[in-house]
């Protein structure tokens, strides 16, 4: 399947984003001040993309987070991973960016320049497009296994 394209911009309010969440407290604050702003960018589903719901996974959400910090404590993206659906992030810091997505703990690209970033939705449904964008995130070979 060909890349895609984004198909929406959508600010979220921080303070919103962690009330929904119940985060409270210290790691708040840590989110509050390490996380500059979050941006749902697409959403990829069915009625978006040529790919059939899989048994898994129904849709996959991906984010744009730009950090006021390079290197953020795992308290933020454990915070992400509560979204509570398969989600991927771009995030940033100053000309740099990352993949991150979350399968049972974060998994993450280097910091590359945004124009070496690239992510493709392969397969026959939303599974095999999540395994195709976890994998090569999280450094696993094709052939290996992932479930």
């Amino acid at each position: 399947m060909d890349d895609f394209e984004l198909i929406c911009f959508l600010a979220i309010e921080k303070s919103k984003l962690l009330d929904m969440l119940g985060i409270t407290g210290k790691e708040r604050s840590r989110f509050v001040s390490q996380v500059h702003s979050v941006t749902m960018v697409a959403a990829i589903s069915p009625e978006t993309v040529n790919l059939r719901r899989g048994e898994r996974v129904g849709s996959i959400s991906v984010f744009e987070i730009q950090l006021n910090v390079q290197e953020p404590d795992r308290i933020i993206f454990d915070i992400l991973g509560k979204i509570g659906q398969r989600s991927v992030f771009l995030v940033r810091y100053g000309s740099r960016c990352r993949l991150v997505a979350i399968e049972k703990e974060p998994f993450s690209t280097e910091w590359v320049l945004e124009e070496s970033l690239k992510l493709s939705l392969d397969g026959l449904d939303l599974d095999d497009a999540w395994k195709g964008i976890v994998r090569p995130i999280a450094g696993i070979p094709d052939s290996g296994c992932f479930d």
